[in-house]
C-alpha cells in the first residue's frame, strides 16, 4: 500500500537578519529529529520523525530580503495528515517570526 505524500511550503518575512533567524531556529523546542545538512545560515534539511526510516524530509531556507530574513520551511505529510501539519508548521514559522524580530528590536 502506498501513502500519497501532499507536498507544501510556507514563508515568512521576518524582520531581522538571517543569522539571527537561524540561531532561534535551532533554539527552538521544536527542533527536527536529525539535521541532514546545515549550511549556517542558510540552510537545514532535516527528518521530521525519530528514527523512522521513510521519514519525510523537510528543508528550511533563510535568505536575506529587505533588510531581514524571508524564511521558507518545505515539507509534506501523508494526504490525511497534511492539512494539520502545515497548520504546526505554519504555528512554528509565526512563533519563530514573532521571536526573531522582537530579540531584534531589542538589539540582540
Amino acid at each position: 500500500m502506498s501513502i500519497t505524500e501532499v507536498y507544501f511550503a510556507i514563508s515568512r518575512e521576518v524582520a531581522a537578519p538571517p543569522e539571527q533567524v537561524f540561531r532561534a531556529w535551532v533554539a527552538q523546542p521544536h527542533a527536527p529529529y536529525g539535521y541532514l545538512e546545515v549550511a549556517i545560515p542558510r540552510r537545514l534539511v532535516f527528518t521530521t520523525e525519530p528514527e523512522a526510516p521513510d521519514a519525510a524530509v523537510a528543508i528550511v531556507t533563510f535568505a536575506e530580503h529587505r533588510g531581514g530574513t524571508a524564511l521558507t520551511f518545505e515539507g509534506s505529510a501523508p494526504t490525511d495528515e497534511a492539512e494539520a501539519a502545515e497548520a504546526r508548521w505554519r504555528a512554528v514559522l509565526d512563533r519563530l517570526a514573532a521571536q526573531a524580530a522582537g530579540s531584534h528590536s531589542r538589539g540582540n
